[in-house]
C-alpha cells in the first residue's frame, strides 16, 4: 500500500501542476470518445458529416466512453482514474520482482518505478500512455498468473487482455507471441504452453474481430488495426543519421510529401473503380434535383448522373471507371430555389471552373501537362534540342512567351516561373543522351532527364544529392504564379480543387468545423450552401497511406543500409529524450526547456546505463526473470523499424527501472558491506514459466 499511495501522490502532483502543455485535443482520442457517446460513430471529424476513423485504435477512446457518458467532457475525472492505474504499476511490479529477487529488492523496484516523473506526468493529458503503461504491466503479471495454473479461462482472460494492449498501442500487437515464445526459451518445455497459446489467440482474435469487421465495412480492405504503420514506415525512411530525430528536414521529405501527398487529393489510382463524388449541402431540399457532370479527357458532350442523398444533406454519385492516365473533368449543379433560369453550377465559376481527377497508378510515372513543372521544361528542351517532332498545336502549348515561336527565351520563362522572377541560371541542351538539358546554379548543377517515352523527370531525379536551389524547382509546383492567361490554363484546376466551396473555421467549443460558403454568386445570406466536394474521404486518406507505402519500399530499395542504421540507432534513441528543436519534434515547448532537456538526455542515457549494468549483475540468472526483460527487448526492436519517438518506450520504462533498481540496490549493499542480495524470497517463491 505504501507504494500505491507513494506512486499516486506523484501523479496528484502532475494532476496539479500539469507539467506538459499537452491539450486534450492534442491527439484525436478526445473527439472520438465524444463522438461514440454522442452517437455519431467512431469518427473524430466535425458536425454531421463524419469520417470513419482508421488511423487512431479505438483502445483508448473506449476507456474513455465511461466518463465522458458520466460526467461529459471533464476531463479531471479522467486524469485521477489514470492516477489510480498509475499507482497501481509499482503494485505489481514489486508482486514480480518478488518471484525471483529479494523483498528489499523488488521494494527498491517498486520505489523507483513509483517515483520515476517521466510516466507520472503523462497522467494528466488525453493520451493513450498511462493506460498502456498499466496494461502492459498488468498483461506480464497475470501472463504469469496464468502459466502458473493454465486453464481456459484464465487464458481466454489473458487472451482479452493482449487484444486490449494492442488496441491501446497496435505496436503490442505481437507481444502475445514474444512473451510465449520467452516462456518456451526459459522452460525448453512446449506442452504446458499449447493449450493456453490456442485459447489466448482464439480469444484475441474474437475481440478483434468487430474492430477488423469495421474497417473492412468503412473501406473495402483489409486492416487489422489501422493504417499508420505505412507512414511510421516512411518516415523511418528519413530518419537516420542528423535526421534522426528531424525527419522534415531530409532533403527527400518536402520533395515526396509535396509532390504526392499534399497532392493526392488530384489522382485516383484504381481504373476499375468507380469514382465516388460527394456534396455536402445545406438545405437540400431547395436544390433537387442536383446532378454531377463529367467529362473524360475533353471529349464529347458532358455526360449527366443523378446524384443520389445518401444521409442529412448528404449526397453521392460515381462516375464511371476510367483507363489509366484518363483525365476526367466535373462539376456539380442544382436547381435555382429563388429565381427560374440557369442553374447553380457547383463549384460557383464565372469562367467554368471545373473539379478534376488523373486516373494513375503513380503521380511520380504521369504528372501530365496540368501544372508547369520539370516535366513541362523537359518537354521544352526536348523539342528545342530536336529530339522530338511536335504535333500541329503543340508548339503553340509551350510558346510562354506568346510571340508564337517557341524558343529558349520560352524555356527561360518556364524557369523564371519556377524559380521565381530573379532566377537567372545557366542553361544548356542537351541533343543526345539521357539528359536533355543541364542547369547550373552558383551551388550546384542539375541535369533534367528526358521525358519523350511519356515519364515523368521525378523518378529520376528525386533520390538524387541536389543543391537547394535545384531542390526548390522540385517543389516549385505548389507556386501560383501571376502570369499572362495563355498559359492559365494549365493551372486552374490544381486551384480551384483546393479553392472549392469551403473553409475551416475555429471555434473554442470543438475546435475546427466546416463553415457553409454560399455556392452561387449571389450576395443572399438565406441562398443553400455547399459544404464539400470531392472524392469520398475514406477513399482518398487510403491512397495516401497506400502513398507512404510507395515511398517506403523505394527509399528503402534505394538506401538499404541507411535504412537499416538507422533502425539500429533507434533501438537505443527510443529511450532517450532529447531536447526540443527550433520546429516541432520529439518533445513539448515547456518553460525552461533549455535547461530541462538537456538534464533529461543525460537522465534517460544514464538510466539506459544502469539498467545494462542491473542486468549484468543477474543475467546468468536469466531464465528465472526473463519476463521482467522481454518487454524492453519487445518494445526496442518493435519500434526499430518506425519513426522514434520515446514516449512510445513508456510502457516497457517500469520494467527498464527494476534493472536500474537491481543495480542500485547491489551498490547500496556492496557499500554496506553486505552480499548482494538477490536471493529469492522465501514466502514468494518462483513457479510456472518463471521456474
Amino acid at each position: 500500500m505504501v507504494l500505491f499511495f507513494l506512486a499516486f501522490g506523484v501523479a496528484a502532483v502532475c494532476i496539479f501542476l500539469k507539467p506538459l502543455p499537452i491539450k486534450p485535443s492534442y491527439e484525436s482520442y478526445d473527439l472520438l470518445a465524444w463522438n461514440i457517446v454522442r452517437g455519431h460513430g467512431y469518427s473524430w471529424s466535425y458536425g454531421p458529416y463524419l469520417r470513419p476513423e482508421l488511423f487512431r485504435t479505438p483502445g483508448y477512446p473506449l476507456f474513455l466512453v465511461p466518463f465522458y457518458w458520466m460526467f461529459g467532457r471533464a476531463y479531471e475525472a479522467v486524469y485521477w482514474a489514470q492516477a489510480v492505474l498509475h499507482a497501481a504499476v509499482p503494485v505489481f511490479i514489486f508482486s514480480m520482482v518478488c518471484r525471483v529477487f529479494s523483498r528489499p529488492a523488488a521494494l527498491w523496484a517498486g520505489l523507483c518505478v513509483a517515483l520515476y516523473p517521466l510516466t507520472a506526468v503523462y497522467v494528466p493529458t488525453i493520451l493513450a500512455e498511462s493506460v498502456s503503461v498499466f496494461v502492459t504491466v498488468w498483461t506480464v503479471w497475470f501472463f504469469l498468473r496464468t502459466m502458473d495454473r493454465p486453464t481456459a479461462w484464465r487464458a481466454a482472460q489473458l487472451g482479452a487482455l493482449f487484444a486490449f494492449g494492442a488496441l491501446l498501442r497496435p505496436a503490442m500487437a505481437l507481444f502475445s507471441l514474444f512473451l510465449f515464445l520467452g516462456a518456451w526459451a526459459a522452460t525448453r518445455r512446449a506442452r504446458p504452453l499449447l493449450l493456453p497459446f490456442c485459447v489466448a489467440h482464439l480469444a484475441f482474435a474474437a475481440v478483434m474481430a468487430p474492430w477488423v469487421i469495421r474497417n473492412y465495412q468503412v473501406s473495402g480492405e483489409f486492416i487489422p488495426l489501422s493504417n499508420e504503420s505505412s507512414l511510421q514506415l516512411w518516415l523511418a525512411t528519413l530518419n537516420y543519421g542528423p535526421y534522426t530525430d528531424r525527419y522534415w528536414q531530409h532533403p527527400l521529405y518536402k520533395v515526396e510529401n509535396q509532390f504526392e501527398v499534399k497532392r493526392s487529393g488530384l489522382f485516383f489510382d484504381r481504373d476499375r473503380a468507380p469514382y465516388p463524388v460527394e456534396i455536402r449541402v445545406h438545405r437540400v431540399e431547395l436544390l433537387r434535383p442536383l446532378k454531377l457532370h463529367y467529362q473524360v479527357n475533353g471529349q464529347g458532350p458532358f455526360q449527366i448522373i443523378p446524384m443520389r442523398q445518401t444521409g442529412p444533406r448528404k449526397l453521392r454519385a460515381e462516375i464511371p471507371p476510367q483507363p489509366w492516365g484518363s483525365v476526367v473533368r466535373y462539376f456539380m449543379s442544382a436547381r435555382n430555389p429563388w429565381e427560374s433560369g440557369p442553374r447553380i453550377r457547383i463549384p460557383a465559376s464565372s469562367d467554368g471552373g471545373f473539379l478534376y481527377y488523373r486516373v494513375t497508378r503513380s503521380l511520380l510515372d504521369n504528372l501530365g501537362d496540368e501544372v508547369i513543372d520539370l516535366n513541362f521544361l523537359s518537354r521544352q528542351a526536348e523539342a528545342l534540342s530536336g529530339r522530338v517532332t511536335l504535333k500541329p498545336g503543340e508548339e503553340s502549348a509551350l510558346d510562354l512567351d506568346g510571340d508564337g515561336r517557341l524558343t529558349e527565351a520560352d524555356l527561360r520563362r518556364t524557369l523564371s516561373l519556377l524559380g521565381g522572377t530573379r532566377f537567372a541560371p545557366a542553361i544548356g541542351l542537351h541533343a543526345e543522351g539521357k539528359n536533355v538539358l543541364t542547369i547550373s546554379f552558383s551551388d550546384g548543377r542539375l541535369d533534367v532527364p528526358s521525358v519523350k517515352a511519356g515519364g515523368s523527370v521525378l523518378s529520376d531525379l528525386m533520390w538524387k544529392k541536389l543543391s537547394p536551389r535545384a531542390v526548390a524547382l522540385l517543389v516549385a509546383v505548389e507556386r501560383k504564379p501571376k502570369a499572362s492567361q495563355r498559359f492559365g490554363w494549365r493551372k486552374p484546376t490544381v486551384e480551384r480543387l483546393f479553392n472549392c466551396p469551403f473553409e475551416l473555421t475555429n471555434s473554442l467549443a470543438d475546435g475546427y468545423f466546416l463553415k457553409p460558403v454560399p455556392a452561387t454568386l449571389s450576395a443572399r445570406s438565406e441562398v443553400p450552401c455547399v459544404w464539400e466536394a470531392g472524392i469520398e474521404p475514406v477513399a482518398r486518406e487510403l491512397k495516401r497511406f497506400r502513398v507512404y507505402q510507395n515511398y517506403f519500399h523505394e527509399n528503402f530499395r534505394r538506401m538499404p543500409m541507411e535504412f537499416f542504421g538507422g533502425s539500429l540507432l533507434r533501438m537505443f534513441r527510443i529511450w532517450v529524450i532529447v531536447g526540443q528543436a527550433k520546429v516541432a519534434g520529439q518533445t513539448y515547448k515547456i518553460s525552461g526547456a533549455d535547461l530541462i532537456y538537456p538534464a533529461l538526455t543525460v537522465l534517460t542515457i544514464a538510466l539506459l546505463v544502469l539498467a545494462a549494468a542491473g542486468f549484468a549483475v543477474v543475467w546468468r540468472r536469466w531464465r528465472s526473470h526473463w519476463y521482467l526483460a522481454a518487454p524492453v527487448i519487445y518494445v526496442s526492436v518493435i519500434h526499430a523499424p518506425f519513426h522514434p519517438e520515446a514516449r512510445y518506450s513508456l510502457s516497457a520504462r517500469p520494467f527498464l527501472l527494476i534493472y536500474c533498481a537491481l543495480a542500485l540496490f547491489a551498490l547500496w549493499r556492496h557499500w554496506r558491506g553486505g552480499q548482494p542480495g538477490f536471493e529469492t524470497s522465501r514466502e514468494d517463491p518462483p513457479s510456472g514459466a518463471a521456474a
